[in-house]
């Protein structure tokens, strides 16, 4: 049987020579930039670049490991092109404070922000027949995906496979969760379908400062110190997800990878280089605040919807009415009303959207009353 190769390094900074050195002896473990990108490639570098944030809140991809990563492609003779779609926010103010322009002007490298959608059909056997996706990525002869290790309210954790989605482009996001629906399963079959589309050649994850609690954008800071690589996003996730010590039975994108037959989302597929996963071990990491979006049989999913399933819950005194939340609502369900965030909940689809932008971190999943009540009897 094929096994995916998983390369795992240490790496305790983002000083840059340091850094450097073993992002190439990362590399060597699977052949080295060569086997992935040819002179003369266009590669396309897809960091995961969320909302305007210093790289010291681990919220985006570290600029240094960006850098080191484009330095290795041009080694390698690629034409690069680093590019994101973020949700919200001004891309000039996030290619700044993210550090990504300050990469784009030491490297030669283009900065572009991912605006043109184009229609790309997807795989047999996927959720979704075809997907609205980023034309420069969709157009790119190569796509290097730069995931963070992050926590997710909705889908447990963020990494390689979950970073495609900054392939949709910008405002389409809260359009997709709408499609998607509230089933966690559903959105992770989505995200799926657009890892396999995009198909990235090579998938490095940013775990030296990983981010832990409530992710994906207001949890808190955690060093690692750890560099992960595959040409098999799904196989590396599979591994970070041990490494952190999460139940990988909680993450709906092995289960619905496995239910499609895709390998990769045991141990026992992979193979790993670079060290032993019981050294690697995290201890108490602290996970997103997940709860099951959805509860129970069809019936009392429509009946008690509210009463069973999770809610975005807003800290009125952390928040500083910037509106984002307001904006990036698939549903226009949040407004303000008396100085406050109000969420009109019957129509909400419980995508914590609003939770991923806020910049105050006030938005937290919030248990709806009857499953708490089912859960403080059990």
């Amino acid at each position: 049987m094929h096994k995916s190769v998983v390369s795992i390094l240490k790496c305790e900074s983002y000083d840059p020579a340091g850094l450097a050195a073993r992002l190439e002896k990362l590399l060597d473990q699977l052949g080295g930039m060569s086997a992935f990108v040819k002179p003369g490639e266009r590669v396309l570098i897809k960091p995961n670049l969320l909302k305007a944030a210093s790289p010291e809140r681990a919220v985006t991809t570290h600029p240094a490991l960006v850098e080191a990563v484009v330095r290795e492609v041009q080694k390698a003779g690629g034409v690069v092109t680093i590019g994101d779609s973020p949700g919200i926010g001004k891309i000039q103010k996030i290619f700044d404070e993210t550090g990504m322009t300050g990469v784009a002007e030491r490297t030669g490298a283009r900065l572009i922000e991912l605006k043109e959608s184009v229609e790309a059909k997807t795989a047999d056997g996927s959720t979704f027949q075809t997907l609205e996706l980023s034309k420069e990525v969709l157009d790119a002869d190569k796509v290097i995906n730069l995931p963070k290790v992050k926590t997710h309210a909705q889908m447990y954790v963020t990494l390689g496979v979950k970073n495609c989605f900054g392939c949709v482009v910008g405002k389409r996001k809260p359009q997709w969760h709408f499609k998607a629906g509230v089933k966690r399963e559903y959105f992770a079959g989505l995200i799926l379908d657009i890892y396999r589309t995009i198909n990235p050649v090579l998938t490095i994850a940013d775990g030296i400062t990983a981010m832990e609690g409530n992710g994906p954008g207001s949890g808190k800071p955690r060093d690692l110190g750890l560099l992960f690589a595959s040409a098999d996003a799904l196989a590396m996730d599979r591994v970070i997800v041990d490494v952190l010590g999460l139940k990988a039975l909680e993450v709906p994108l092995f289960s619905v990878a496995k239910a499609r037959g895709i390998t990769g989302t045991e141990l026992s597929e992979l193979e790993l280089r670079g060290a032993e996963l019981a050294e690697l071990k995290v201890q108490g990491f602290e996970p997103a605040k997940t709860i099951d979006m959805m509860f129970g049989p069809p019936f009392m999913r429509r009946y008690f919807k509210n009463a069973v399933t999770a809610k975005p819950d807003v800290d009125h005194d952390r928040c500083t009415l910037c509106n984002d939340c307001v904006n990036v609502c698939p549903t226009d369900v949040m407004s303000v009303k008396d100085k406050k965030i109000d969420i009109y909940y019957r129509d909400c689809i419980h995508c914590f959207c609003c939770q991923e932008v806020c910049p105050e971190g006030a938005i937290t999943p919030k248990q709806g009353w009857l499953l708490k009540l089912l859960e403080g009897r059990s």
